[in-house]
């Protein structure tokens, strides 16, 4: 279940290669329900980085032959 307050904490970026990379803290992915090899969106909201998990649909096998 969500938590009603935003949790906040501050993090260092890190650099592997050409690429920044953002540790995600063990309870805030849980929370977002991200895990290692989660597929996610990066967006730019106004001046924030915003970061959602990518929620492939489920399908029931009448979903498929029907």
């Amino acid at each position: 279940m969500r938590s009603t307050a935003a949790p906040r904490t501050n993090e260092e970026t890190g650099k592997w290669g050409n690429i920044l990379g953002l540790r995600i803290p063990k309870s805030f992915a849980a929370e977002a329900a991200f895990e290692a090899g989660s597929t996610v969106n990066i967006a730019i909201e106004g001046d924030s980085l915003v970061i959602r998990p990518v929620r492939r649909p489920r399908y029931s096998l009448d979903d498929l032959l029907g």
